[in-house]
């Protein structure tokens, strides 16, 4: 069986290399799991003849990388589509768009998906698709992305390998394609005698207006307007055409009684009063009402607009338009706090999209099918914000021990994680009090300083000196840690093994030097062990079961269970002079005190005993 593949391959190669010569290899790229428009991997090539047929190879190569223990990657869905002259929009859970964008499938190659068993390392896909250009050359965009994974746990290395999947391409081009022209409908337009080619201003990149010497253009009964622009293919593909179009008339004229008809198309002329074949259909109704459309991705190409009067009893109107190069579609709806619009880059190719949040979907972030309402928006904002309360209790019992460092560090900790809490969230229940990234570095610095000093305080070392030299060296290499990567695993488990290690070394040399168990059974029962339950329990939450959906319960658990811990944890403060007003079951932090005493006593007995006599 494998010297009959071995040989199918062969002869495929043999085949593929007499009809296809090689033209290109772009690649190895990252791929992600869909959520939405800007998760895609885009490869982009230019063919400067008018009509091509491909041949693409893709192979997609899954690996484990990271520290950790090695995992059984799941099943997982490839997306591809190939698109000419444009960016692909890719859409595979059908999500509903505006109803003022116009149909996203123009252009559109080839589009299929594959899967990559969890058995395999790699797999490999080789399909055709023609392109015809109108211009002599044309642009080639294909979009590689992985299907949406929502039960998939937030991204948390350290103890596992995480699977990563990579997409590289190779194209060939038939050996025989054609440099001659291809026939263009564009011939009938210097025959137009109402053609009006819009002026090019280029503000920003993606703001960009095409304007007229005229404020407004008048349309009579039996004529047309038609506007005529030019999208570049890599400086203006990424963005969004937006047309604003008003139709002003008289105050005689009722408000129902005027109807202008119109196309976008690229590349031709449509007719008038015809089917807007391969083109954009637009219809205004109403008059001195602005109507918007938005064409998001635009192909590259020369471009019009043809307006004409579709409704008889109006001999004439004034038409205003608005042609521009936009970022986003509707901007996202950002303002609702639907979605924000993001810059993406590909190599040297740039283009917008939107990037959606509290459950919203869809090109512009407009479909609501999931969308989260205000009250759950609300009740996830509180619970992860009040659930740092509870280091408000451990604040109070250090300040009530003196523990005064470590009370600032639990406050710290209350006040940094509900701020970036409140900041951390989608939709419109948000506050940021400090830019995201400060709040969330202080946030993780805030979480681990509280383990160690907490740990250090557990250790009992009584050697203030010492205990102040690991507070400032905690504080450093924690700092560096969160701003390495913050999100690995061993930023946390670093700290508290190193913690754990100074906690049993003091204990263990309590033990030998007072020849006697410290801390005591009761106490390791009653508070060590307790608080030891709580700290695994708030770990193994925030490391082994969050996911996306349920971040706002096992996170705040996560907040609750570590706050228990610390008051399980904390010691008392014993002055030495009232060590024996304590009982030395209630806590350990007296056994230590009660020790020391004793040693001083046997100290001095020892002294007495070796006086000389008199």
């Amino acid at each position: 069986m494998l010297i009959i593949t071995t040989f199918i391959l062969i002869v495929s190669s043999i085949l593929v290399n007499a009809q296809f010569e090689y033209l290109t290899e772009l690649g190895p790229t990252k791929l992600s799991n869909f959520d939405g428009v800007g998760s895609q991997v885009v490869f982009h090539w230019t063919n400067d003849h008018p009509q091509s047929n491909f041949l693409v190879k893709l192979v997609v190569k899954r690996n484990q990388s990271g520290s950790g223990l090695d995992v059984t990657c799941p099943e997982t869905k490839v997306h591809v589509i190939a698109r000419d002259d444009a960016i692909p929009i890719p859409n595979p859970y059908s999500s509903q768009s505006p109803l003022t964008t116009f149909n996203q499938s123009h252009g559109v190659v080839y589009s299929d998906d594959f899967v990559l068993l969890s058995a395999n390392q790699s797999v490999e896909r080789v399909f055709k698709f023609n392109v015809t250009s109108h211009q002599g050359s044309s642009h080639v965009f294909v979009s590689v992305f992985l299907s949406r994974d929502d039960d998939a746990s937030i991204d948390l290395s350290g103890l596992t390998k995480g699977c990563k999947y990579y997409a590289d391409v190779t194209v060939f081009r038939e050996a025989n394609g054609t440099r001659a022209a291809v026939t263009t409908r564009t011939d009938d337009v210097s025959n137009a005698n109402d053609l009006i080619k819009l002026k090019r201003q280029k503000f920003h990149l993606f703001d960009i207006h095409y304007v007229t010497i005229k404020p407004y253009h008048n349309l009579t009964r039996n004529g047309t307007l038609t506007f005529q622009w030019h999208v570049y293919p890599l400086t203006d593909s990424g963005g969004s055409l937006s047309f604003r179009i008003a139709a002003l008339v008289g105050d005689d004229v009722g408000a129902g009684n005027v109807s202008v008809g119109g196309c976008v198309s690229r590349n031709h002329l449509p007719a008038r009063n015809q089917s807007c074949d391969g083109g954009y259909p637009l219809q205004l109704h109403g008059y001195n009402v602005t109507n918007e459309w938005h064409l998001p991705y635009p192909q590259a190409g020369e471009w019009f607009l043809q307006l004409y009067l579709a409704d008889e009893e109006v001999e004439e109107v004034n038409m205003v338009i608005d042609v521009r190069l936009t970022n986003c579609v509707e901007a996202c709806h950002r303002s609702e706090g639907q979605g924000v619009c993001y810059l993406y880059q590909n190599d040297e190719l740039l283009y917008s999209a939107c990037s959606c949040k509290a459950g919203w979907q869809g090109i512009a972030c407009t479909d609501g099918s999931k969308a989260l309402t205000f009250s759950e928006q609300l009740l996830r904002t509180l619970l992860l914000t009040l659930s740092n309360l509870m280091f408000i209790p451990c604040m109070l019992l250090a300040i009530y021990r003196k523990f005064y460092t470590e009370s600032v560090v639990y406050l710290y900790v209350f006040v940094m994680s509900s701020f970036y809490h409140a900041c951390d969230q989608p939709g419109i229940v948000v506050y940021c009090l400090l830019p995201y990234d400060t709040l969330q570095f202080c946030d993780f610095l805030a979480s681990i300083s509280a383990i160690w000093f907490t740990l250090v305080l557990l250790a009992r070392t009584n050697c203030p000196k010492f205990e102040s030299w690991l507070h400032a060296f905690g504080c450093l290499a924690i700092s560096t840690l969160v701003s390495y990567n913050r999100f690995d695993l061993w930023t946390f488990l670093i700290p508290g093994l190193v913690g754990g290690v100074v906690v049993i070394t003091s204990w263990a040399r309590k033990c030998r030097t007072n020849s006697a168990c410290y801390p005591p059974k009761k106490i390791i029962f009653f508070s060590v062990i307790p608080g030891l339950i709580f700290a695994l329990v708030g770990f193994s939450m925030y490391a082994f079961v969050e996911t996306k959906d349920n971040y706002y319960i096992t996170h705040s658990v996560w907040h609750v269970s570590m706050a228990i811990a610390v008051l399980f944890l904390m010691p008392w403060h014993v002055d030495e002079k009232q060590a024996s007003n304590y009982n030395v079951e209630v806590n350990y932090a007296v056994v230590d005190n009660i020790s020391m005493s004793t040693s001083r006593i046997n100290s001095n007995n020892n002294n007495q005993n070796h006086l000389p006599s008199v």
